[in-house]
């Protein structure tokens, strides 16, 4: 009986061209977080326009390869998106007083605290995402 000795020697240039960014994997996941961005910032709720302003990704790799992270910077991205239960809102420097507008009332009113009622979570992160994978599964 004949045995025939295989020996493999990986080519580590082709590995890292799939690994890496700037290979074929690494193109479309990046027009996955371009997309993935462009849906978010479509759900989102735009009241100021400020968080759907800040909102972009950011590439990153990792011992098994590559990642992205979509959303924005802006500090209260996650309470819209995920929601919040009734809390109260008390002025920063103790001693102070909370000065806003009030449209029910139709003028400036000055409070010691308030309670927030809370409110609904979004979901626009996880949707934006669902919507630009499904997109990206069919060779978008």
């Amino acid at each position: 009986m004949a045995r025939t000795k295989v020996e493999w020697v990986p080519d580590e240039a082709a590995i890292k061209e799939f690994a890496g960014w700037t290979g074929p994997v690494g193109q479309s996941v990046n027009r996955l977080a371009m997309e993935a961005v462009f849906r978010i910032r479509g759900l989102a709720n735009r009241r100021s326009g400020v968080m759907t302003a800040g909102m972009h990704y950011k590439k990153g790799t990792w011992s098994r390869g590559i990642q992205f992270d979509a959303g924005s910077d802006v500090g209260y991205t996650l309470f819209v998106d995920q929601g919040t239960k009734p809390h109260p809102i008390k002025p920063k420097n103790p001693g102070g007083v909370l000065t806003f507008y009030w449209p029910k009332v139709g003028r400036v009113v000055h409070f010691k605290s308030v309670q927030h009622p809370g409110n609904k979570p979004y979901k626009f992160l996880e949707r934006g995402l669902e919507a630009a994978l499904s997109m990206w599964e069919r060779g978008g």
